[in-house]
């Protein structure tokens, strides 16, 4: 409020200043007119007979003058020489030289007071902004008032959580030195028992050597024999894939010669031996071979079980089969 008054004032104070300059500028065109007619009164120009024009003024051009103003122009020119010989025309041209340096010193004195109310409303504007700027810094700082107040009613919940927790985290922190101690107990006795084994080691150190020695050389021929195993696998395996693609052929073969696969089982069977004969109720199959007499000796006995294998039972036969089988198959592959 006193900021808004002083800013009135100051308008004011200058709507005077602009109303005294007006006058001043309407006084110094008076003075001037004046200041014309007084000086050509005091030259008596007007008076001269060699004058083209005794009436003229300095500011005119030469103009008539009427018969009938001749009167009157005669008692002005009189009065003029009455003025122009008065004493006191100088002390007046005087007193109008010292009203026109007063008014420039007042033109003076208005310019610097115009200066002067500038400045006034510079700081007034200024103080204006001011104020406003101190009233966003109360209210900022009011904010950060009401924010350290939240600060700090946070700050106290947080302090009574901690406190909660405090029981639970001594507990936590004496069942670490529980496991701790339990653990440097396991360490030492880990660090005996390694003692313990060092020693050992080092007692039977030569012993163990050759046992291991010897493991090794039984695992080495144990993989010697597995890779032998592995290259005897596949042999077998190429010897089942050539066994199949015969046994295809075979079947194929089979097949284009009787049509095997597409015969019809629920057909009547024929007889081999003549049409006229009923459906038989079985098969009988026979092969024809070489005639076998008492004379003849067997040449080939490798399949005959000797005396020593007479005790052996049935599944042991089997099983002697089976590796003959396998063994001849193998041979068969690796002499290809």
């Amino acid at each position: 409020a006193g900021a808004a008054g002083a800013a009135q004032k100051a308008e004011e104070i200058k709507a005077l200043l602009d109303l005294l300059e007006s006058t001043q500028g309407k006084a110094e065109g008076e003075w001037e007119n004046l200041d014309e007619s007084l000086s050509y009164a005091g030259s008596g120009d007007y008076s001269r007979e060699d004058a083209s024009d005794p009436l003229a003024t300095p500011s005119e051009e030469p103009y008539w003058i009427p018969e009938e103003a001749d009167e009157d122009y005669a008692a002005m020119d009189e009065n003029l020489g009455v003025l122009r010989n008065n004493p006191y025309l100088e002390e007046v041209r005087a007193m109008l030289d010292q009203l026109e340096a007063i008014l420039e010193d007042t033109r003076t004195i208005q310019g610097t007071a115009s200066s002067v109310i500038d400045d006034i409303n510079g700081v007034l504007y200024t103080a204006s902004d001011t104020a406003e700027d101190t009233a966003n810094v109360l209210s900022s700082l009011r904010g950060a008032d009401e924010q350290l107040v939240y600060l700090l009613e946070d700050m106290r919940n947080l302090i009574s959580t901690v406190d909660g927790y405090v029981p639970d985290m001594m507990e936590a922190l004496r069942s670490t030195e529980d496991l701790m101690t339990g653990l440097s107990r396991t360490i030492d006795t880990t660090h005996s028992f390694l003692a313990v084994v060092d020693s050992t080691l080092n007692a039977a150190g030569d012993s163990l050597d050759e046992g291991t020695r010897a493991s090794l050389q039984g695992a080495r021929g144990l993989l010697d024999k597995s890779l032998q195993m592995l290259d005897d696998t596949a042999d077998v395996r190429a010897a089942g894939a050539d066994m199949k693609e015969t046994l295809d052929e075979q079947l194929d073969k089979f097949e284009e010669e009787n049509n095997f696969l597409n015969m019809d089982p629920e057909a009547e069977m024929l007889s081999f031996t003549s049409e006229k004969n009923q459906e038989p109720n079985s098969l009988q199959i026979i092969v024809r071979t070489d005639e076998i007499s008492e004379d003849s000796a067997p040449t080939d006995i490798s399949d005959e079980e000797s005396a020593e294998t007479a005790d052996v039972g049935p599944f042991q036969r089997m099983w002697n089969v089976f590796v003959k089988m396998f063994e001849a198959i193998v041979d068969i592959f690796k002499n290809r």
